[in-house]
């Protein structure tokens, strides 16, 4: 009897937490994205992660920029600007200028502008495995 108790708690917690899962998950307070562009500046030459953490802070600190990543093994850097804000020619010539190393603006191909996001890796297996997901609805 004892065990049957313990089962059954157990099992109801669990469903509580299933519960409240799915709850928070459903629930989330939307985002408001609208004219947000995301940019790319891919670096010509390997930086270190002072380098990397210089160039972040300065684009991170100028008006408009809402968030930046710096991928220091493949030399890139993504950031989201607001539009009509700030402009991402004038991020890259902040960039240049301070840039220790030569970059350039990255241009997605017109094969990449209708494949979706040019920064996503499609044959990484998180792309793979999102597909997958919505392959089923």
């Amino acid at each position: 009897m004892k065990l049957l108790r313990i089962s059954l708690g157990v099992f109801a917690a669990l469903v509580v937490v299933l519960v409240v899962h799915i709850y928070v998950a459903t629930h989330k307070a939307p985002m408001h994205n609208e004219g947000i562009q995301l940019a790319r500046i891919d670096m010509m030459a390997p930086v270190d992660s002072t380098q990397a953490a210089t160039l972040k802070s300065a684009v991170r600190g100028m008006p408009g920029v809402k968030n930046c990543y710096m991928n220091i093994p493949q030399g890139t850097l993504v950031y989201a600007y607001q539009l009509g804000k700030q402009d991402k020619h004038a991020v890259y010539a902040q960039v240049a200028s301070i840039s220790p190393v030569p970059c350039i603006e990255y241009m997605p191909s017109a094969k990449e502008m209708t494949s979706g996001c040019p920064v996503m890796d499609h044959s990484s297996l998180e792309y793979r495995f999102a597909n997958w997901i919505r392959s089923w609805s």
